[in-house]
């Protein structure tokens, strides 16, 4: 899936990354958390732990 980048889902993924200094969470990776969460989507294809961090079940 491609969502485009808008203003407003940067700076919500800032407010994300800001947040959460306990975790090494990129901003790219608090942008797709956040993406993930409106999609309701809760299983990720990936082998990235961060996802894991966030309440994803990794399918990887």
């Amino acid at each position: 899936m491609v969502v485009p980048a808008e203003a407003s889902a940067w700076l919500a993924a800032l407010s994300l990354f800001r947040e959460r200094p306990d975790k090494e969470w990129s901003l790219v990776d608090c942008s797709s958390i956040l993406i993930c969460r409106e999609q309701g989507i809760q299983r990720i294809l990936t082998a990235d732990h961060h996802f894991t961090q966030a309440g994803f079940e990794v399918l990887l």
